[in-house]
């Protein structure tokens, strides 16, 4: 599953993989908006989303970045992947700068 997720991130414009102190980061420029690890990702959410997401069965709070605004998803908790895809395209468009978020547009 975590081929899966890394496959989401890296098809977006322009997203570099990291290892961030030792754990696998997706950054856009010089901004992260995901990881993920072998059991699960954590991304940035919409802020008026965020409510919404935390009630889902794969929801858990990510450590250190959870207080920013960051949700994390378990993937063994996974039922519907285009959900979780959707989530990684919000996380980028957070955080990508706008000649990138409108390629996406295109």
């Amino acid at each position: 599953m975590m081929d899966r997720a890394v496959a989401a991130l890296t098809r977006l414009p322009e997203v570099q993989e990291v290892d961030w102190r030792g754990h696998r980061t997706f950054m856009v420029g010089r901004r992260s908006f995901a990881g993920v690890d072998e059991h699960g990702l954590a991304c940035r959410a919409d802020k008026a989303e965020r409510p919404a997401l935390v009630e889902r069965p794969w929801y858990t709070p990510p450590p250190f970045v959870a207080r920013y605004g960051w949700i994390g998803v378990r993937f063994d908790a996974v039922d519907d992947w285009d959900e979780i895809e959707e989530l990684i395209e919000t996380a980028y468009r957070i955080t990508a700068p706008r000649r990138l978020v409108r390629l996406l547009d295109e």
